[in-house]
């Protein structure tokens, strides 16, 4: 114990630090949105045998792997960005998602994607043996690093996992990362509160930073969580002891920075206690409360009060752009895919991307991109700058498809194209060996990103929308 005490009064010297925060939002459908950030950085960019802060088991992934960066997320249920706006960042599609720059040539990359995922598997106990190789692509212009530039050459891997569920044997080890266990933050996270949410995701962000000379690790750990509406007694009250099942225990001495956040509506609310200070970002409020200044209490909660009730009729404020796909057709010989990107907003750059297994055959003779403005429905032509298509090869990759183009201000786009679906099931069936022919297939949803915040490199907003996409085939 005595050793532990050595170790976090030292290390602000040896330059590992720490920060958590949780802001609370209340989204344009009433919902409430909880944000943890967990932030570790490393003293060095080399890491040695010594780990104070940073988790020894990320420092050997990245040094047995040959990782440059990593991103990571498991997430239970979807987002509707119609109804709640864009989603936070980073953040990842139903299921699992991971993403990956490593260093080394094509071949060198394969064998240490492979082991990479294995050793994901283990670390957070996770079922991701099937992407590789067949979930798994290079897509070549949805990422960008976020690290600096580097004259090592390394390869990018993605691939997401739509079946994959969350649940308590994920979040133990994800929150074994964090420097403190039992104290700060980290005890708001009761798993029976957690998975009664509508919208549930975890995740960790990997990549390096630099000052200057002086480049370091970034670790953050992100959980969102999106709280269900009471419809009830459609009260607007609550609290961090309803919304967790507990309060705020302990501060950890390991963080520089522990605050919970909490942004401030135009609903009339009453925070009990006050707030320490009032900040302002991006012309919105929020109330500071700061763990490490509330020291005498053993525990903290912060109550929220309003006057009035959750209005059913209140006015939406849907995402500028947001991204849905469905699948049509009218015969059993082939069906139909479509990706519906609307934007509300000024026009934007975009980046359309989509993984489909290599069972959907792919007519890509169909493939066809067709806009219409949203007030007038006036037919409109956008303008097409890339479209990269990488075929599936059967049992080893899956398709990708990737367009870069203007999305027209307050318009309707849609991307779509036809698959075979004629023998469909009997190819599922005999390759999984599902027990029915009805059984839903899968696959990942299409993502959108603004080209130029890819182009920046920023992790703001870089992640438009993305949904699980399902195929219901029926034998006969």
């Amino acid at each position: 114990m005595w050793l532990l005490f050595l170790c976090l009064a030292f290390h602000e010297i040896l330059g590992d630090s720490y920060t958590e925060e949780l802001r609370v939002r209340r989204l344009a459908s009433g919902n409430l949105l909880t944000e943890f950030r967990l932030n570790i950085t490393s003293d060095d960019i080399e890491l040695g045998p010594r780990h104070i802060l940073f988790p020894r088991i990320i420092a050997e992934i990245i040094s047995t792997h040959s990782v440059a960066e990593l991103s990571f997320h498991l997430t239970q249920g979807r987002w509707y960005s119609s109804r709640w706006g864009l989603p936070p960042q980073p953040s990842g599609s139903t299921g699992a998602m991971v993403h990956a720059w490593i260093y080394g040539n094509e071949t060198t990359v394969d064998a240490r994607w492979r082991t990479l995922i294995n050793a994901l598997n283990g670390v957070f106990c996770t079922a991701l043996t099937s992407i590789v190789p067949e979930l798994t692509s290079s897509p070549k212009l949805a990422f960008k690093p976020l690290g600096p530039g580097t004259d090592r050459e390394m390869q990018l891997r993605y691939s997401a996992v739509g079946r994959e569920t969350v649940c308590t044997e994920n979040l133990t080890p994800w929150k074994k990362l964090l420097p403190c266990k039992q104290h700060g933050l980290v005890t708001l996270f009761n798993p029976i509160k957690l998975y009664e949410n509508v919208y549930h995701s975890i995740g960790l962000q990997l990549y390096p930073t630099c000052e200057g000379v002086k480049c370091k690790w970034f670790l953050q750990l992100v959980m969102y969580n999106v709280v269900d509406i009471p419809v009830n007694n459609k009260k607007l009250d609550w609290s961090i002891f309803e919304l967790f099942g507990r309060k705020a225990s302990g501060v950890c001495n390991a963080a520089t920075s522990s605050k919970i956040l909490i942004e401030i509506d135009d609903k009339n609310m009453r925070l009990e206690p006050a707030p320490l200070k009032i900040i302002n970002e991006a012309q919105t409020s929020f109330a500071v409360y700061d763990l490490q200044k509330i020291q005498s209490e053993p525990s903290f909660s912060v109550s929220a009060l309003y006057d009035g009730l959750l209005s059913s009729t209140s006015k939406q404020s849907p995402a500028p752009i947001s991204v849905s796909s469905v699948v049509g057709g009218t015969d059993q010989l082939s069906g139909l895919l479509v990706s519906v990107l609307r934007n509300e907003g000024a026009a934007q750059r975009v980046i359309y991307t989509h993984q489909l297994p290599w069972f959907l055959l792919i007519y890509y003779h169909t493939v066809t991109l067709t806009c219409k403005d949203l007030s007038s429905g006036q037919k409109q032509i956008p303008t097409i700058h890339k479209q990269l298509f990488a075929p599936a090869v059967t049992r080893k990759k899956p398709a990708l498809i990737e367009w870069e183009f203007d999305l027209p201000r307050n318009s309707e786009c849609r991307l779509q194209f036809k698959f075979e679906k004629a023998f469909l099931s009997y190819v599922i069936m005999l390759l999984h060996s599902l027990p029915l022919a009805n059984f839903p297939i899968l696959f990942q949803g299409v993502f959108s990103g603004k080209h130029d915040i890819l182009s920046e490199m920023s992790t703001s907003s870089k992640l438009v929308g993305a949904e699980l996409s399902d195929i219901y085939t029926k034998a006969f």
